[in-house]
């Protein structure tokens, strides 16, 4: 049973509190005999009367505007009963629109036990052996709409406090698991239910099936029914409608989506060989030849199905070694073995290592492949080919993507590429190993200015670059030289780290702070995973803040207001050429934070414009590349902005306290 206000309409939770001691004991509990004599004047009807007997003084009860309450008192002389609800105390109600509009509460539900004793709620709710009880009750009080973050806005924070609501909710879902005639809901927008006979599987599934819209929906529910069908017989006799299903949502999506199609027929094949295993399945690379984009249908696949398609792609396509070169440079890790594996199952396996080293050298390689390659370099399956990959190049092309990824970057989540290169200890030695003095050298240089890398991994890994090539500690002596240097910004990059800075110290490292003290709430903290990531997250946003404030007290702020264009400055435009096919480029050199590849804008500390500072029109430079060093020729050189462009300094930001900062500006010319 649950509570609806007279029009139909369920109210939701609310979590109020009374004083007890605000009810009067009065002696005037209502009765239909006490009641006759306004009956009889036509002021309240029988109905109306029955409801106020169950409203006495004491009771609880619900008001679809006001929500819960409870009854005060009543005064039979004016008419009137008198309720405290938690936004209007000692409200008065005329008796017949009282009767209409409040709905009884009983004793047992979740409100009416907060309100009228709520140490010993508590005490209830913390116990783990009535937690399954709680959920029970509260799936009776509101049925339908009995969702977890409604029982979260009735017990958050009085009963159970906000950085113990995840605990409590995990431990209740635990404790409703030996509860079978508690379903608890497997999508957030489904009640938590009560049953009087458990659902068998069978059922479960087709109640799914039933609530599939779209084709990828029914192959969950079909999938999950092949999956389990060694353990419930009685599955067999879904699989009629599970067929019925899927084949007309074959019809209308073939067109539409061709790779969801191969997919569901390949689902329906493997059900109809359970109802006949003498079924023959369909050719699916007919099917195949229709999609657009094989890595939709190929990534998301299961690797046993993934082993399966990829001779069916060779029947498809006179052309099928090319497309799985290009499978390769956006497949996940799984998928990466699976088509190296076929590969060598068709005798390509010569070809293996021309295929990795050109999707290097070209830059066409995924974070995945460049992962794939690295931490399979000792596998000896692979031993006849993919060591010879393991060199200078790929750290350039992983320093490359890695830069590439930064720039495009939705989330604040670590570089995987990062993260490899910080945790195998020997990856990086191994890279560098066969480079020459000024190979290593450029790779040291190149890795200390990736935004991608955090600056106490930076002195980490140009360490282990350090042990193999000795040279290299030049670069860090530099390095170190400049951390003490000015950082020339733009005003627009300084008030976005300012920003990033003020995020970091009220947003983000209090919310990990928090998260902290939740999950050692949790109990052991050895195998506790959210304590351990959450502090592994408080060492990267310690890292990130002591950079912020590094960077931000070295920060000097300037327009590039009139650059001196004699030669190549920060804050100049150059045309250049490249003199191995004339072909035309321009660059502008802006501030340590303002690099946009996309828009041709470089740091003025990146290699490519430390090869151009100085440098007059005329002048001859070999920029740096992937393939190594291209010579140009400096054409041009003007102002990087036109003087419609300039705007004044923005406006000040609160003042964000940084501990060593000094930030200084450059003042525009007059």
């Amino acid at each position: 049973m649950y509570l609806k206000d007279p029009n139909g309409a369920q109210n939701t939770a609310c979590a109020h509190e009374f004083d007890s001691a605000k009810i009067h004991n009065s002696s005037l509990f209502m009765n239909l005999d006490e009641l006759q004599g306004l009956i009889a004047s036509g002021r309240l009807t029988q109905a109306q009367a029955q409801k106020l007997v169950t409203l006495s003084p004491g009771a609880f009860c619900m008001h679809r505007s006001w929500s819960f309450g409870r009854i005060h008192s009543y005064d039979l002389v004016l008419g009137q009963v008198i309720v405290d609800f938690k936004s209007k105390p000692q409200h008065k109600m005329q008796l017949e629109y009282a009767a209409d509009s409040l709905m009884p509460v009983p004793a047992e539900h979740l409100l009416a036990r907060k309100a009228a004793d709520l140490e010993a709620f508590r005490a209830e709710c913390a116990d783990k052996e009535k937690q399954a009880g709680v959920v029970r009750r509260f799936a009776m009080d509101y049925g339908e709409i009995a969702r977890p973050e409604m029982l979260e806005q009735i017990l958050v924070p009085e009963v159970v406090p906000a950085d113990g609501w995840k605990k409590w909710m995990s431990d209740a879902k635990r404790a409703c698991r030996k509860d079978s005639h508690i379903l608890w809901p497997t999508r957030k927008a489904d009640p938590i239910r009560l049953v009087e006979k458990p659902p068998s599987l069978s059922d479960a599934l087709m109640e799914r099936l039933l609530k599939s819209r779209s084709l990828p929906d029914v192959l969950d529910v079909a999938e999950d029914a092949l999956r389990k069908l060694s353990k419930a017989d009685d599955l067999k006799a879904l699989v009629p409608e599970l067929l019925k299903a899927i084949e007309g949502h074959i019809v209308s999506a073939k067109d539409r989506d061709p790779a969801v199609v191969v997919e569901a027929t390949w689902v329906r094949d493997d059900l109809k060989k359970i109802l006949d295993a003498s079924v023959q399945v369909a050719d699916m690379s007919v099917l195949i030849k229709e999609v657009h984009d094989l890595h939709d249908l190929v990534v998301d696949l299961s690797p046993n199905r993934q082993r399966h398609i990829l001779p069916m792609i060779k029947k498809a396509f006179p052309d099928w070694e090319s497309r799985m070169r290009t499978l390769l440079d956006t497949a996940n890790q799984a998928l990466i073995t699976e088509v190296v594996a076929f590969l060598k199952q068709e005798g390509r396996s010569g070809h293996l290592r021309e295929i990795f080293e050109s999707s290097i050298r070209e830059g066409r390689a995924d974070h995945e492949l460049l992962i794939w390659t690295c931490r399979n370099r000792e596998d000896p399956e692979y031993a006849a080919w993919l060591p010879s990959l393991i060199n200078g190049r790929l750290l350039a092309a992983i320093l490359n993507r890695m830069e590439n990824d930064t720039i495009l970057a939705t989330t604040r989540r670590r570089n995987p590429l990062a993260l490899l290169l910080r945790d195998d200890a020997t990856l990086m030695a191994d890279l560098v190993r066969a480079s020459d003095t000024e190979e290593a050298r450029d790779l040291g240089r190149r890795l200390l200015t990736n935004p991608a890398i955090e600056e106490l991994d930076k002195r980490s890994l140009i360490a282990r670059i350090i042990k193999i090539s000795p040279s290299v500690q030049s670069l860090l002596v530099a390095d170190q030289q400049s951390q003490s240097e000015a950082l020339i910004v733009s005003w627009e990059s300084l008030e976005r780290r300012k920003d990033e800075y003020e995020e970091l110290i009220s947003q983000r490292i209090p919310e990990n702070s928090r998260e902290i003290a939740t999950a050692r709430s949790q109990g052991d903290l050895r195998e506790n995973a959210g304590f351990k990531a959450a502090k592994e997250m408080q060492a990267v946003l310690m890292r990130r803040k002591a950079e912020l404030e590094e960077q931000l007290a070295r920060a000097r702020a300037t327009d590039f207001y009139k650059p001196d264009t004699s030669a190549v400055n920060v804050g100049t435009k150059v045309s250049l050429v490249f003199l191995d096919k004339s072909e035309p480029w321009q660059v502008t050199i802006l501030g340590a934070w303002d690099g946009n590849p996309d828009l041709h804008i470089v740091s003025y500390q990146t290699p490519f414009a430390a090869a151009l500072l100085g440098q007059k029109v005329g002048g001859e430079v070999v920029l740096p590349s992937e393939n190594g060093g291209r010579r140009a020729r400096i054409e041009k050189i003007e102002p990087a902005l036109d003087e419609a462009d300039f705007k004044a300094p923005p406006a000040a930001h609160p003042e964000v306290e940084i501990p060593g900062a000094s930030i200084a500006s450059e003042p525009k010319e007059s």
